[in-house]
């Protein structure tokens, strides 16, 4: 059990947008446009082919230890906390000083692997917030405050529902800049 929770810190950790785009070229992510790594300001940077790059590796990570953590029959508490351990290390990264990502990516990897039809479903809400607003941080917002309230009409799971809470609360607590400078925007 215990191996299983390091595991997820340190996967989660690993800083994918970090260093894709230094094998591109590009010395510190972290110094250009809005010096975050995830795929967002990687595609800003590099182009919009390696925000899918970026993406998807993030999500696999995250995907492979929760599939790891469910193969080898651990209880949905244990995994629970794998999921707080793998987006913590993805935001607060040991291989970089403990700065890191926003965790969409990551959570969309871990969706992917307890309910791939959450997930489908939860993608809804996030094509229409992307059609309205133009904006991937304030879809990605919206999807994850839909998120519990989908969870719960799909599969009425306790665990699941706290697990997708959290998961809603930790984005909101990731896009807190991205969230005051829509509302600026929008007031104006």
């Amino acid at each position: 059990m215990i191996h299983f929770l390091i595991l997820a810190y340190l996967v989660g950790a690993i800083p994918v947008g970090f260093i894709v785009s230094w094998l591109k070229g590009v010395e510190n992510i972290q110094q250009r446009g809005s010096g975050n790594i995830g795929a967002t300001n990687v595609s800003r940077v590099l182009g919009a082919r390696y925000f899918f790059v970026v993406f998807l590796l993030d999500a696999f990570k995250a995907f492979s230890v929760i599939f790891y953590g469910q193969y080898f029959g651990l209880s949905q508490w244990i995994i629970f906390v794998g999921v707080i351990l793998l987006l913590v290390g993805n935001k607060f990264s040991v291989f970089l000083r403990f700065t890191g990502g926003k965790g969409v990516s990551t959570s969309v990897g871990i969706l992917f692997a307890l309910s791939s039809k959450l997930l489908m479903v939860s993608f809804i809400p996030w094509l229409l917030s992307f059609f309205i607003f133009k904006t991937v941080g304030v879809a990605s917002v919206i999807m994850v405050l839909t998120m519990p309230l989908l969870c719960w009409f799909l599969y009425k799971n306790v665990v699941m529902l706290i697990l997708t809470f959290f998961i809603a609360v930790w984005i909101l607590f990731t896009h807190q800049d991205n969230i005051r400078i829509f509302i600026q925007k929008w007031r104006r």
